[in-house]
Parts: structure tokens; sequence; C-alpha cells
């Protein structure tokens, strides 16, 4: 006998049949024992281990279980001398050998419609998954084939945009503390916002000192946007104002430019000479 052939025919005849929990307990039993015995037709089997290897029932429950079994057809025995002789028993195999599988003769017809119908819910719930994950593979991969697949995001670039727009490692500092408020508002730029930021800030101003105020400003504030700072006029702001001044119609000539002392000067001559005349 094969005794993992024997094992699975019992387990189909376990899931066809319903045997009684001792009915099991003492096929397992005898098979272990014989199993032992390098499976000879018959072999000795004592009450005690019998009972001991299907969990301590007694020896008239175990009498009465194998009678059971030999009118199923599944073992034969013949009883022996109590205290001299154990029983012996005969395992009657399950198994019929054919040309490509064994497969117990009463268990045929049940595993032929396990095949066709009882298949569990949770299986099939599980096989569609599958399914549904295998199409959205197939459409991944024709989707990439084709050329249209969808772009993944681009990683963000501060560093390299900082390090381009400064070598100061004062304002490199700041700006990254800009951008870490700006995150903490959930207000992350992305790379041409921080771009145009950037370029917002030089035409602020070109100072290094005035951009930190600037930048601290904004923090300080907890500003997404940046803006100049009050009373801070730079070359670059009065470059713009003097281009703004429209020039003078009505005195298109150089303004003389008077010291004070002689303009004292002037007037207390001016008063001298008109207290004279009044005399």
């Amino acid at each position: 006998m094969n005794y993992i052939k024997e094992l699975n025919a019992m387990y189909h005849l376990c899931m066809s049949k319903k045997l009684a929990k001792l009915e099991i307990a003492l096929l397992y039993a005898l098979y272990a024992i014989n199993n032992a015995e390098d499976w000879a037709v018959w072999f000795e089997a004592d009450n005690e281990l019998v009972s001991r290897l299907t969990g301590g029932y007694s020896r008239e429950a175990i009498n009465e279980t194998r009678n059971k079994l030999k009118q199923m057809g599944r073992i034969d025995f013949i009883d022996g001398v109590k205290n001299k002789k154990p029983p012996k028993y005969k395992i009657i195999s399950l198994c019929q050998v054919t040309s490509k599988v064994d497969i117990p003769l009463d268990v045929q017809v049940d595993i032929q419609v396990d095949k066709v119908v009882d298949i569990p819910l949770d299986v099939q719930v599980d096989h569609s998954f599958k399914l549904k994950q295998n199409k959205t593979k197939t459409k991944d991969i024709e989707s990439k084939k084709e050329g249209t697949a969808t772009p993944k995001r681009p990683k963000h670039n501060f560093q390299q945009l900082i390090d381009n727009f400064t070598d100061n490692e004062v304002l490199k500092n700041t700006l990254w503390e800009y951008i870490k408020m700006r995150i903490n508002k959930k207000a992350k730029p992305t790379d041409h916002a921080l771009d145009l930021a950037l370029k917002h800030l030089r035409d602020l101003s070109s100072d290094t000192e005035v951009q930190i105020a600037i930048l601290e400003k904004s923090i300080v504030n907890n500003w997404t946007d940046i803006f100049p700072i009050r009373n801070q006029i730079d070359d670059s702001t009065k470059k713009t104002i003097k281009n703004t001044i429209k020039p003078n119609r009505f005195a298109n000539f150089n303004q003389r430019q008077y010291d004070p002392e002689d303009v004292q000067r002037l007037q207390r001559a001016y008063l001298n000479k008109d207290s004279e005349g009044s005399e």
C-alpha cells in the first residue's frame, strides 16, 4: 500500500460521506500503526494504544466503531484474548489502481460533481479579482506600447532653482524656510511657482540683505506671496521713479543753487534799505 495515496483517499472519503469523529480517528490510528509495521496485511494493535491515538475513548466505544467500519467494508479484524493477545486488524485499500491515478471507488462520482459544481464563494471572488487585476495590467502594458501611458508627476527641483538664484548661504536657508512655511500652510509651490517667486523677488530688489528681509517678513506673517518692504527704495526703484518724472514745461533751464547764508544776508540788506527809505 502507498501511505500517501491511502491518506488522500481517506480525505475524499471524509468529504464525500458523513463519518463520525471516532470513525475518522480510528481509521487514522490504524493507518499510523500499520505504517509503522511497514504495511502488513494483518497487524496487531493493542487496545490501550488505539485508545490513546483516538483521544482516550473507552474500549466499548472503540469496539462499536470498528464494527461499523467493518460493515462499511473499510477494515477487518480478529478479536484478541484479554491480557494475552491483542486484536488483529486488516485495512482494506480505498484506492483502485489505474493507469493514471488512484481514486476511491465510491468517491469517483462525488469528485466529478465537486469539480463542476462545488466551487467555494470566496474562491470565485478571488478569481474575479485576479481577472480584474490582469485586465488592468494588460491595459497598462498596451497604453505604454501606444505611448499613451499616464505621465508620472515630476519630482520637485527646488535645490537647483535656489542654487541658480544665489550663492549666499543665508539667503538659501531663508528660501528653504519660506518653502517650509508654505508646505506647512498646505500651499506647497511647484517648480514653476517657485521660479516665478524668485523672479519677483529679484524684481523687488537686487540686494541680498533686502531679499532676506522680504522673505523673513513673508515667513513671519505667514504670507504665501512676497511683497516689497515699505520705505525701501533701492537702485532699481530709484531708476524706475526717475523714468516716471515728467520734465518741467515752464522752466527748461538749470535751476540756481543758493547758499542759505547768502539768502539771509540778502534779506538783511533788503530790510536795511527799506528802513532808510522810510525816514
